[in-house]
């Protein structure tokens, strides 16, 4: 029989699951001391790998100091491979959490990813790897999430992007719900519009001489950069407004919440306004040195 003490917790799986806010852990610690909750853990057959209970075996470890004696059931369950088992939680996570739309869009794209490598695995050992290959290609994973979520295509699409796209930071406010999806989206963009700006104009393209054609270039490309720049200031003053607005009305979640955003925004448009500046400081050396030749 598997002993408690034979339980591994796996870091990658463990970071599927939504850590509990500090109420949910006083709350499911007391449930535990004073036995309102039996449920038992699982773990996975033959590995021995934890897969549902994670927050309970903290519990066991921390308020009972691991005692043998009060050390919750085991359950194991059968699976094939390791994806079989991030879908499996997945799926446990989506039917028994509260989750905003971000958390459940992030889950279920997840939850694909693993599927996709299922078929995979599964056509190629039936030698039809590569009709698979082409299917897949052509599945659409952000319909078939919007149509199991209840969610629009449309924000699907946005969260995605800044999953793959936003700061650590961005991603982490909207799943937290303190910024949305439609706001994380706007500012991805936004940031992509910046670089883009930044990046536009080559010094290197300079000849020995800069002509009239390579002088309106620059200009045109240090305008687009002080207007991106002047947009996101624009942007800064008007979270700014919202935040002061949120103070004055004594909303503090709310004031918090602007606070974030803007500190986030502010730290990006640092990072932004450096290589704008760099680039001018490139242009400004080239035309002193072409002068002084």
């Amino acid at each position: 029989m598997l002993s408690i003490c034979d339980v591994v917790v796996d870091p990658e799986l463990e970071s599927l699951l939504r850590p509990l806010n500090q109420d949910e852990s006083n709350k499911l610690t007391t449930s535990i001391l004073r036995g309102w909750t039996d449920e038992s853990i699982k773990v996975w057959l033959g590995h021995n790998l934890l897969v549902d209970g994670h927050n309970r075996f903290k519990v066991w470890q921390t308020a009972l100091h691991s005692d043998p004696d009060n050390a919750p059931n085991i359950v194991e369950l059968p699976f094939e491979s390791i994806e079989d088992v991030k879908v499996w939680m997945v799926d446990n996570q989506l039917q028994r959490r509260n989750l905003n739309p971000a958390e459940v869009i992030q889950l279920m794209l997840l939850q694909s990813g693993e599927l996709q490598k299922i078929a995979r695995r599964n056509q190629s050992a039936g030698g039809q790897e590569k009709k698979l290959c082409l299917n897949l290609d052509k599945a659409d994973i952000l319909g078939d999430v919007a149509n199991k979520s209840g969610i629009s295509r449309a924000n699907v699409a946005k969260a995605k992007k800044v999953f793959d796209k936003g700061t650590p930071e961005l991603k982490q406010q909207m799943l937290a719900g303190d910024v949305s999806i439609h706001a994380a989206h706007s500012e991805v963009k936004q940031a992509e519009k910046e670089e883009e700006a930044a990046t536009s104009f080559d010094v290197d393209s300079f000849d020995s001489v800069p002509t009239p054609s390579a002088n309106e270039a620059a200009k045109k490309s240090l305008d687009k950069a002080i207007g991106e720049l002047k947009r996101v200031i624009e942007s800064l003053e008007s979270l700014h407004g919202a935040f002061i607005r949120s103070l004055d009305k004594a909303n503090t979640q709310k004031a918090v919440a602007n606070f974030r955003y803007l500190e986030n925004s502010a730290r990006r448009l640092h990072e932004e306004i450096t290589p704008c500046v760099k680039t001018m400081r490139e242009i400004s050396k080239a035309w002193n040195e072409q002068r002084k030749g």
